[in-house]
Formats: C-alpha cells, structure tokens, sequence
C-alpha cells in the first residue's frame, strides 16, 4: 500500500489490478501481442530490452521511478514507460509480480 501511494504521489496513475483485468479483457488484445498470451510465448527474458532488464534489476530492489530515473540518467516519464513496458511483457499486473517472476523465472 506504501508503494502505491509513493508511486500516485509521483504522478503514476493506479488501478485496482482486478478492474484492470476486467477493462483489458473488454477489448480484442492486437495482434502483435497474441503471441505474448499463448502457450507458444518465448521465455520473457528474450522479449525485453537491454534497457528494460536494467530497469527490472533496479525494479527487483524497490527503487521508485524516480531512483530508477536519477540512476540510468533518464526522466521519470521514461522511467515510467519502461516499466509499463515490463509489465506488458511480462504479463504481470504490478511491480511487485514483476519483480517475484523476474526472481523465480532467472530473467535477472
């Protein structure tokens, strides 16, 4: 709860993840992203950048955005992109679950 509070009061919007689930399953996925949901899905580590797995090794110990803006010299809006982007490639609904899969999978 601390963390979301830290992240809304840095300017991140949040949604319940089960309302999020709810509002994304409302809408046909493209069909770029197909793929992401099959059972024939590559393993996650090799669908995310250089960058993004820099981001989820700083993610994976609690660094805010705004942490992980100031130490990859980026802005926080950037920051918060990759993120957003980790999150869809990963097929988790939050921070947190990003960071037990990068764990638990070796993507780290």
């Amino acid at each position: 709860m601390v963390n979301i509070i830290k992240s809304v009061g840095e300017g991140a919007a949040w949604i319940d993840p089960a309302v999020a689930k709810v509002a994304l399953n409302l809408f046909p996925r493209p069909e770029s992203t197909k793929l992401l949901y099959s059972s024939e899905a590559p393993d996650a580590r090799a669908q995310l950048t250089e960058r993004e797995l820099e981001v989820l090794k700083l993610l994976v110990k609690g660094k805010s955005n705004t942490e992980i803006a100031k130490d990859l010299i980026v802005s926080v809006h950037t920051a918060k992109a990759h993120v957003c982007s980790i999150l869809q490639k990963l097929c988790v609904d939050d921070r947190v679950q990003a960071a037990v899969k990068a764990i638990r999978e070796n993507i780290i």
